[in-house]
């Protein structure tokens, strides 16, 4: 990049958050950022967002306006619906601390709006994952697993399963009502995931997610392992969530499913399946 151009330094432990034709990165541990829980000079490093725009393949600096920026800055959850960045928990860095506040980012305004302050309501985490659905005409934000303090209430259809750093990882799930901004604890079914950090996750349809990998711990609890497991999570109600791993041979037979439809409907030739395989 020429002389003059903004450059974007080194970054860990956040999200990009794609909005039309651009890539937004706010946040995240940087070596600039003050590692302090707050501090006038914090707020200030963390009142820009930069952006990427695809057309110019060019960085930009931003300063936001609004409410005041996060404090969670490192590790935090993150989706968008429309225009708005949605921000859940995170660390500020200073030591165990995290939150489980939510704040949205105008990504037209380049304007902050609190949308739930810290509270007890729910584990404060972070590196956990979070997608937007919608149930019978209503939006919702959906929280899935991480690690994080003590929670204050130790909801029983979840695991919790501390850490040798003194984090709590959990596999519990929370959903906010956008239009009340009412915190919900779901009713789960099916096979929910083991706590677990650091995966992928992404919506695929309007009331249904898929997350993938992450970190788990082992037997010991004395160090992690890394797996590749799919979990589909199904939104079936305002307070029911379905939830189903993925097996290789669902794979499959999804694969096959695809193969025989794609015969039938663009080739009208009717073959026999046992002789393709054998």
């Amino acid at each position: 990049m020429s002389k003059g151009i903004y450059q974007l330094g080194g970054i860990a432990h956040h999200s990009a958050a794609v909005v039309g034709g651009s890539v937004f990165l706010w946040g995240g541990q940087r070596p600039d950022l003050p590692i302090v829980h707050d501090s006038p000079q914090k707020r200030n490093f963390l009142s820009t967002i930069d952006r990427l725009e695809f057309r110019t393949g060019r960085w930009s600096s931003h300063v936001t306006r609004g409410t005041l920026p996060p404090l969670g800055a490192i590790g935090y959850f993150c989706t968008t619906r429309n225009n708005d960045i949605f921000f859940f928990g995170g660390t500020c860095g200073d030591g165990l601390c995290f939150h489980n506040d939510i704040n949205s980012f105008n990504s037209l305004a380049y304007e902050w709006s609190n949308i739930i302050p810290t509270s007890d309501a729910v584990m404060k985490r972070v590196e956990g994952g979070m997608v937007c659905m919608e149930s019978m005409g209503t939006e919702y934000l959906f929280m899935i697993g991480g690690a994080g303090s003590t929670p204050t209430t130790y909801q029983s259809q979840y695991q919790y399963i501390q850490l040798v750093t003194g984090a709590i990882r959990t596999n519990e799930q929370n959903l906010l009502n956008l239009s009340t901004r009412q915190w919900i604890i779901p009713t789960i079914s099916g096979q929910c995931c083991p706590p677990i950090g650091s995966f992928a996750m992404e919506k695929i349809t309007n009331n249904k997610a898929v997350m993938f990998g992450g970190s788990v711990a082992r037997d010991d609890g004395r160090s992690d392992i890394l797996v590749n497991t799919v979990y589909t999570c199904q939104m079936e109600s305002d307070t029911t969530i379905v939830s189903y791993l993925i097996t290789v041979w669902d794979v499959f037979i999804a694969w096959i499913n695809h193969v025989w439809t794609l015969i039938h409907v663009h080739t009208g030739i009717a073959c026999n399946l046992k002789n393709v395989f054998k």
